[in-house]
Protein backbone atom coordinates (compact mmCIF):
# COMPACT_ATOMS: atom_id res chain seq x y z
CA UNK A 1 0.00 0.00 0.00
CA UNK A 2 1.62 3.33 -0.98
CA UNK A 3 0.22 6.84 0.23
CA UNK A 4 1.79 10.10 -0.71
CA UNK A 5 2.04 12.73 1.94
CA UNK A 6 2.26 16.65 1.40
CA UNK A 7 1.38 19.00 4.57
CA UNK A 8 -0.06 16.35 6.40
CA UNK A 9 1.29 17.27 9.55
CA UNK A 10 -2.37 17.85 10.86
CA UNK A 11 -3.94 14.88 9.53
CA UNK A 12 -1.43 12.52 10.49
CA UNK A 13 -1.83 13.47 14.12
CA UNK A 14 -4.78 12.35 16.82
CA UNK A 15 -7.63 14.99 16.68
CA UNK A 16 -7.27 17.31 19.70
CA UNK A 17 -8.85 20.91 20.82
CA UNK A 18 -5.83 22.59 19.10
CA UNK A 19 -5.81 19.44 16.13
CA UNK A 20 -9.59 19.46 15.24
CA UNK A 21 -8.99 18.19 11.75
CA UNK A 22 -6.15 15.10 13.19
CA UNK A 23 -6.97 11.61 11.32
CA UNK A 24 -4.25 9.79 13.01
CA UNK A 25 -4.45 7.86 9.61
CA UNK A 26 -0.92 6.00 9.67
CA UNK A 27 -2.15 3.95 12.53
CA UNK A 28 -6.10 4.05 11.27
CA UNK A 29 -4.86 2.33 7.89
CA UNK A 30 -2.68 -0.10 10.23
CA UNK A 31 -5.69 -0.68 12.32
CA UNK A 32 -7.98 -1.70 9.37
CA UNK A 33 -5.41 -3.99 7.42
CA UNK A 34 -5.16 -5.43 10.26
CA UNK A 35 -8.72 -6.31 10.90
CA UNK A 36 -9.04 -7.32 7.46
CA UNK A 37 -6.06 -9.62 6.89
CA UNK A 38 -6.60 -11.25 10.84
CA UNK A 39 -6.85 -15.12 9.95
CA UNK A 40 -5.88 -14.48 6.33
CA UNK A 41 -3.09 -15.84 4.85
CA UNK A 42 -2.41 -12.03 2.81
CA UNK A 43 -0.08 -9.77 4.67
CA UNK A 44 0.63 -5.99 3.71
CA UNK A 45 3.71 -3.42 4.03
CA UNK A 46 2.99 -0.03 3.79
CA UNK A 47 4.80 3.25 2.13
CA UNK A 48 4.58 6.40 2.96
CA UNK A 49 5.87 8.93 0.52
CA UNK A 50 7.29 12.18 1.49
CA UNK A 51 6.65 14.43 -1.73
CA UNK A 52 8.78 17.08 -0.39
CA UNK A 53 6.21 18.55 2.44
CA UNK A 54 7.61 21.57 4.26
CA UNK A 55 6.27 20.79 7.32
CA UNK A 56 8.31 17.18 7.88
CA UNK A 57 5.16 14.91 7.46
CA UNK A 58 7.72 11.99 6.81
CA UNK A 59 9.29 12.91 9.98
CA UNK A 60 6.50 12.80 12.01
CA UNK A 61 5.42 9.40 10.41
CA UNK A 62 8.85 7.77 11.09
CA UNK A 63 8.18 8.90 15.25
CA UNK A 64 4.79 7.08 15.00
CA UNK A 65 6.49 3.93 13.09
CA UNK A 66 9.09 4.09 16.08
CA UNK A 67 6.17 4.25 18.65
CA UNK A 68 4.21 1.62 17.39
CA UNK A 69 6.95 -0.98 16.80
CA UNK A 70 5.54 -1.26 12.95
CA UNK A 71 7.61 -3.78 10.65
CA UNK A 72 6.00 -3.45 7.97
CA UNK A 73 5.38 0.38 7.33
CA UNK A 74 8.32 2.81 6.11
CA UNK A 75 8.97 6.45 5.06
CA UNK A 76 10.77 6.86 1.87
CA UNK A 77 10.84 10.49 0.42
CA UNK A 78 10.69 11.24 -3.52
CA UNK A 79 13.96 13.97 -3.06
CA UNK A 80 16.51 10.96 -2.95
CA UNK A 81 14.71 9.47 -5.60
CA UNK A 82 15.53 12.53 -7.79
CA UNK A 83 18.80 13.12 -6.51
CA UNK A 84 19.65 9.12 -7.23
CA UNK A 85 18.55 9.45 -10.13
CA UNK A 86 15.81 6.33 -10.09
CA UNK A 87 14.53 5.89 -13.30
CA UNK A 88 10.66 5.78 -12.35
CA UNK A 89 10.91 9.75 -11.92
CA UNK A 90 12.84 10.89 -14.57
CA UNK A 91 12.15 14.53 -15.42
CA UNK A 92 11.42 16.15 -12.45
CA UNK A 93 14.32 18.41 -11.41
CA UNK A 94 12.59 19.14 -7.93
CA UNK A 95 10.06 17.42 -5.62
CA UNK A 96 8.11 21.00 -6.74
CA UNK A 97 7.73 19.30 -10.16
CA UNK A 98 5.42 15.77 -8.85
CA UNK A 99 2.19 17.47 -6.99
CA UNK A 100 1.54 14.00 -6.20
CA UNK A 101 1.72 11.79 -9.08
CA UNK A 102 5.88 11.49 -8.72
CA UNK A 103 5.75 10.57 -5.15
CA UNK A 104 2.76 7.81 -5.76
CA UNK A 105 4.90 6.31 -8.78
CA UNK A 106 8.24 6.53 -6.91
CA UNK A 107 6.20 4.94 -4.29
CA UNK A 108 4.93 1.69 -6.58
CA UNK A 109 8.45 1.70 -7.84
CA UNK A 110 9.80 0.75 -4.14
CA UNK A 111 6.97 -1.66 -3.95
CA UNK A 112 7.73 -3.63 -6.80
CA UNK A 113 11.84 -3.57 -5.93
CA UNK A 114 11.26 -4.80 -2.32
CA UNK A 115 9.87 -8.43 -4.08
CA UNK A 116 11.47 -10.55 -6.54
CA UNK A 117 9.19 -10.90 -10.14
CA UNK A 118 8.87 -14.46 -8.95
CA UNK A 119 6.31 -12.61 -6.00
CA UNK A 120 4.58 -11.04 -9.15
CA UNK A 121 1.52 -13.32 -9.60
CA UNK A 122 0.17 -12.60 -5.84
CA UNK A 123 1.62 -9.66 -5.41
CA UNK A 124 -0.83 -6.37 -6.18
CA UNK A 125 -0.11 -3.03 -5.48
CA UNK A 126 -2.21 -1.02 -3.85
CA UNK A 127 -2.19 3.22 -4.21
CA UNK A 128 -4.84 5.32 -1.99
CA UNK A 129 -4.51 8.71 -0.64
CA UNK A 130 -3.35 10.05 3.07
CA UNK A 131 -6.75 11.14 4.42
CA UNK A 132 -9.33 8.94 5.44
CA UNK A 133 -12.07 9.60 2.96
CA UNK A 134 -12.05 6.17 1.74
CA UNK A 135 -11.54 3.48 4.76
CA UNK A 136 -8.68 1.07 3.07
CA UNK A 137 -10.71 -2.29 4.85
CA UNK A 138 -12.48 -1.69 1.64
CA UNK A 139 -9.29 -2.82 0.01
CA UNK A 140 -10.78 -6.24 -0.19
CA UNK A 141 -13.86 -5.35 -2.91
CA UNK A 142 -11.06 -4.40 -5.00
CA UNK A 143 -8.83 -7.78 -4.57
CA UNK A 144 -12.31 -9.77 -5.19
CA UNK A 145 -12.49 -8.71 -8.93
CA UNK A 146 -8.34 -9.39 -9.66
CA UNK A 147 -7.83 -12.16 -11.94
CA UNK A 148 -5.28 -12.84 -14.89
CA UNK A 149 -7.41 -10.72 -17.36
CA UNK A 150 -8.49 -8.09 -15.01
CA UNK A 151 -5.10 -6.64 -13.35
CA UNK A 152 -6.59 -3.31 -12.70
CA UNK A 153 -9.15 -2.85 -10.27
CA UNK A 154 -10.35 1.01 -8.98
CA UNK A 155 -12.93 1.93 -6.80
CA UNK A 156 -15.87 4.23 -7.47
CA UNK A 157 -17.46 7.22 -5.71
CA UNK A 158 -20.10 6.99 -8.24
CA UNK A 159 -21.05 3.66 -9.09
CA UNK A 160 -24.42 1.98 -8.18
CA UNK A 161 -23.50 0.80 -4.83
CA UNK A 162 -21.83 3.30 -3.60
CA UNK A 163 -22.29 6.27 -1.00
CA UNK A 164 -20.12 9.47 -1.36
CA UNK A 165 -20.72 11.79 1.33
CA UNK A 166 -20.02 15.53 1.09
CA UNK A 167 -19.88 18.17 4.27
CA UNK A 168 -22.62 20.88 2.11
CA UNK A 169 -25.66 19.80 3.89
CA UNK A 170 -27.23 22.95 5.34
CA UNK A 171 -26.73 23.60 8.97
CA UNK A 172 -23.63 21.07 8.87
CA UNK A 173 -25.58 18.49 7.92
CA UNK A 174 -23.82 15.61 6.19
CA UNK A 175 -25.16 14.86 2.49
CA UNK A 176 -24.70 13.04 -0.74
CA UNK A 177 -24.72 14.10 -4.42
CA UNK A 178 -26.11 16.83 -5.43
CA UNK A 179 -27.71 16.66 -8.60
CA UNK A 180 -25.49 19.14 -9.77
CA UNK A 181 -22.79 16.86 -9.20
CA UNK A 182 -24.66 13.85 -10.79
CA UNK A 183 -25.29 15.56 -13.88
CA UNK A 184 -21.13 16.75 -13.82
CA UNK A 185 -20.47 12.98 -12.75
CA UNK A 186 -22.46 11.83 -16.00
CA UNK A 187 -21.25 14.90 -18.46
CA UNK A 188 -17.69 13.34 -17.24
CA UNK A 189 -17.83 10.05 -18.26
CA UNK A 190 -19.37 10.54 -20.90
CA UNK A 191 -16.39 13.03 -22.30
CA UNK A 192 -13.98 10.04 -20.85
CA UNK A 193 -15.67 7.31 -22.89
CA UNK A 194 -15.15 9.60 -26.15
CA UNK A 195 -11.40 10.30 -25.51
CA UNK A 196 -10.61 7.01 -23.77
CA UNK A 197 -12.38 4.55 -24.91
CA UNK A 198 -9.87 1.96 -24.48
CA UNK A 199 -10.55 2.09 -21.12
CA UNK A 200 -14.75 1.27 -20.41
CA UNK A 201 -17.20 3.08 -19.03
CA UNK A 202 -15.34 4.38 -16.17
CA UNK A 203 -17.66 6.93 -13.91
CA UNK A 204 -14.68 7.42 -11.18
CA UNK A 205 -11.22 8.03 -12.38
CA UNK A 206 -9.81 9.75 -10.33
CA UNK A 207 -11.29 8.07 -6.96
CA UNK A 208 -8.11 7.02 -4.11
CA UNK A 209 -8.08 3.76 -4.04
CA UNK A 210 -7.02 1.67 -6.94
CA UNK A 211 -4.96 -2.02 -6.99
CA UNK A 212 -2.59 -2.87 -9.62
CA UNK A 213 -1.01 -6.35 -10.39
CA UNK A 214 2.81 -6.15 -9.76
CA UNK A 215 3.34 -8.02 -13.52
CA UNK A 216 1.63 -5.78 -14.66
CA UNK A 217 2.93 -3.07 -12.99
CA UNK A 218 6.32 -3.87 -13.97
CA UNK A 219 5.16 -3.40 -17.40
CA UNK A 220 3.64 -0.18 -17.63
CA UNK A 221 5.48 1.88 -14.70
CA UNK A 222 8.40 2.99 -16.63
CA UNK A 223 6.39 4.25 -18.81
CA UNK A 224 4.84 6.52 -17.08
CA UNK A 225 5.54 10.45 -18.25
CA UNK A 226 2.56 12.49 -16.29
CA UNK A 227 3.55 13.39 -12.56
CA UNK A 228 0.99 15.94 -11.42
CA UNK A 229 -2.31 15.07 -10.32
CA UNK A 230 -3.73 12.97 -13.29
CA UNK A 231 -1.00 10.41 -12.95
CA UNK A 232 -4.14 7.97 -12.94
CA UNK A 233 -5.65 8.81 -16.18
CA UNK A 234 -2.06 7.75 -17.59
CA UNK A 235 -1.83 4.60 -15.37
CA UNK A 236 -5.42 3.40 -16.51
CA UNK A 237 -4.37 4.28 -20.06
CA UNK A 238 -1.36 2.27 -20.27
CA UNK A 239 -3.06 -0.96 -18.65
CA UNK A 240 -5.34 -0.83 -21.02
CA UNK A 241 -2.90 -1.13 -23.74
CA UNK A 242 -1.06 -3.23 -22.13
CA UNK A 243 -4.01 -5.86 -22.64
CA UNK A 244 -5.95 -5.89 -19.20
CA UNK A 245 -9.04 -4.65 -18.08
CA UNK A 246 -10.18 -2.62 -15.56
CA UNK A 247 -12.49 -3.51 -12.94
CA UNK A 248 -14.31 -0.95 -10.51
CA UNK A 249 -15.95 -1.17 -7.47
CA UNK A 250 -18.54 1.01 -5.75
CA UNK A 251 -17.11 2.02 -2.07
CA UNK A 252 -18.17 4.29 0.69
CA UNK A 253 -16.52 7.41 0.99
CA UNK A 254 -16.67 10.55 3.04
CA UNK A 255 -14.84 13.48 1.60
CA UNK A 256 -12.18 15.05 3.88
CA UNK A 257 -11.54 18.78 2.38
CA UNK A 258 -10.43 20.84 5.76
CA UNK A 259 -6.35 19.59 5.25
CA UNK A 260 -6.56 18.72 1.25
CA UNK A 261 -3.84 19.64 -0.25
CA UNK A 262 -5.32 19.78 -3.62
CA UNK A 263 -8.04 22.27 -2.49
CA UNK A 264 -5.58 24.16 -0.76
CA UNK A 265 -3.82 24.83 -3.77
CA UNK A 266 -6.61 25.01 -5.75
CA UNK A 267 -7.70 28.22 -3.69
CA UNK A 268 -3.94 29.35 -3.64
CA UNK A 269 -3.99 29.29 -7.39
CA UNK A 270 -7.47 31.06 -7.75
CA UNK A 271 -6.18 33.90 -5.05
CA UNK A 272 -3.10 34.39 -7.18
CA UNK A 273 -5.39 34.94 -10.44
CA UNK A 274 -7.95 37.50 -8.40
CA UNK A 275 -4.90 39.30 -7.06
Amino acid sequence: MVLAMYNEHNRIRSKSSDNPYGEDFVRRKVDQMDWLLKDSPVTFNMVLVDDGCPCQSGEIAEGIIGSEGYRNVKVICLDDGIKCQSPIVKGLESTNDSQKGGSIQYGMWQALEDFSEGDDRSHIVIYTDADMAAPVNQIGLLLEKQNDKTMVTIASRYDAGSICRGPWGKNGEVQGLTEFDRLMVGLRSLVFSKLFPQIGKITDTQCGLKAFNAKLLRQILLKTEVRTFSFDIELLLLAADAGSAIASAPIYWHDSLAESSFWRQAAQKQTDEES
